[in-house]
């Protein structure tokens, strides 16, 4: 069988992440890798129906088979969705070939189901999942290239950083004895991995911290800018919380600096967000998605527009939690910033167009109850607490071709509030909100350390292995 395209689903589960690459020769889907599956909560609008998309995408097949699970650490919401899709099989009607987890083991046990334990039921005999040995990377010093610790049709998964400590905290979590540990070292130890075929990368960045990217960066200092990726799925789902966190990390820059240095490390073409309205998390944010923007394709190349309801504009909706702080819009910008603009009086989410590569699952909101549309000529349209508007969730696809081109297609997701939302929508005025390029040009104009100066930092101001760990000789052999 030969390759003719390969598809990376961002599924859309609520506040949580799930990935599916489908591998198809012509219109045969014949193989399929799953990169993390969870929502917290898993809901009837939102994670249930990622469970259905992957339930009827593996009957679709001639033999339903998962090459290879991956699960990046052990948070729910990056694994929770898992058994429900299992349960939709007998373990003589689904083949699981190969399976990798960042983390510790133990805390795969959610609710007293052990996860990578019914994972391991539907794989083949002698075999079993496979955990990361601590702080690991796929790159090959030696040989200056990423080796793959998994490779399914062509389609290549390298890991560029996995089981990296918060220094002063556990090394690794082959010393997690299962007590009590705090979120960020479990979200720090998580696998950043990418998958490869055609000379396009997709990466994946599980619930990266600030010095999870700062190991990131320490690893791209020696084997150069991450080439011809085409998406990038966010830190953390956007956090500012955990992406402007370095912790423990011996560093002569910013927080915000080490986030401005891995997202010129990646230079991904389009970055999606994973999130949902969550006024405990406040995901995705503005500001930190901010920091890839410059890094998106000139503004000719339009990967997807919303043609249905900006027409002719080549733009597409992008919902954020903005916080009014994070912006200074009060002096006129160098850089052609439209001082006329008017800014959120109010930390909150807000809907705004783009003409930007980047898209979240959480695509639109509109204020059905006061039948409002889209958002007006300079003004955006804010979700108002206590009535907030049912949000329209969706599903991104970004397809590969043999020759390496490229393309991007959304499906709407949460049926029970598709047909309303859409209903209402489509009455609106097709008005032209300021775009969000201005603000993210404001912003990054405002910064001091250009990229040019990122190959100046000593890897030294990274946080370091013990010199018995060396993280840079390939990947380490899986347990």
């Amino acid at each position: 069988m030969a390759t003719t395209k390969v598809l990376m689903q961002v599924l859309d589960v609520g506040q949580g992440s799930g990935n599916l690459v489908e591998i198809y020769d012509g219109a045969k889907l014949i193989n399929t890798m799953l990169i993390d599956l969870g929502s917290t909560p898993s809901t009837a609008t939102s994670g249930d129906e990622a469970v259905e998309y992957v339930v009827a995408t593996l009957k679709s097949m001639d033999d339903p088979t998962i090459d290879v699970i991956a699960l990046s650490h052990s948070d729910s919401d990056h694994i929770n969705l898992i058994g429900k899709v299992l349960a939709k099989f007998k373990v003589e009607d689904l083949t699981i070939n190969a399976c990798y987890y960042g983390g510790s083991y133990d805390r795969y046990t959610k609710r007293s189901v052990d996860i990578l334990g019914e994972i391991d039921k539907y794989m083949p005999k002698g075999k079993s999942p496979q955990g990361f040995g601590p702080h690991v990377t796929n790159y090959n010093e030696s040989g200056k290239k990423w080796d793959a610790f998994h490779i399914t049709a062509e389609v290549k998964l390298s890991l560029v950083i996995g089981n990296c400590p918060t220094p002063g905290k556990l090394e690794s979590p082959e010393e997690d004895t299962g007590g009590r540990l705090d979120g960020f070292t479990i979200n720090t130890w998580t696998t950043v991995v990418f998958a490869e075929w055609a000379g396009q990368r997709f990466v994946l960045t599980g619930d990266a911290t600030g010095t999870t990217m700062a190991w990131c960066n320490g690893v791209f200092l020696v084997s150069g800018t991450l080439s011809n990726v085409f998406m990038l799925t966010a830190p953390h789902h956007g956090s500012a919380t955990s992406s402007f966190d370095i912790k423990g990390v011996e560093h002569q820059y910013t927080a915000e600096e080490n986030v401005e240095y891995f997202a010129d490390f990646v230079r991904a073409t389009t970055v999606t967000a994973s999130a949902e309205r969550k006024e405990r998390y406040k995901h995705p944010s503005a500001k930190v998605l901010s920091y890839f923007w410059k890094n998106r394709e000139s503004s000719d190349t339009y990967f997807w527009q919303d043609a249905t309801f900006l027409p002719g504009k080549n733009r597409h909706f992008f919902t954020a939690y903005f916080i009014k702080a994070d912006w200074d819009l009060s002096e006129p910008s160098s850089g052609g910033m439209d001082t006329d603009v008017k800014w959120p009086d109010a930390d909150g989410w807000y809907t705004v167009q783009t003409g930007g590569n980047v898209y979240n699952t959480l695509y639109f909101v509109a204020d059905l109850q006061a039948g409002a549309g889209l958002p007006e000529s300079k003004v955006y349209d804010k979700i108002v607490v206590p009535a907030p508007a049912p949000p329209v969730g969706v599903r991104w696809t970004f397809s590969v071709l043999p020759d390496g081109t490229r393309g991007m297609s959304r499906s709407d997701s949460r049926k029970a509030l598709r047909q309303v939302t859409m209903r209402h929508i489509a009455r609106a005025a097709h008005a032209a909100a300021p775009p969000l390029e201005h603000v993210a040009a404001r912003v990054l104009a405002t910064r001091a350390v250009p990229h040019a100066a990122v190959p100046g930092i000593a890897r030294a101001a990274f946080p370091a292995p013990p010199a018995t760990q060396p993280h840079l000789t390939g990947l380490r052999a899986l347990r």
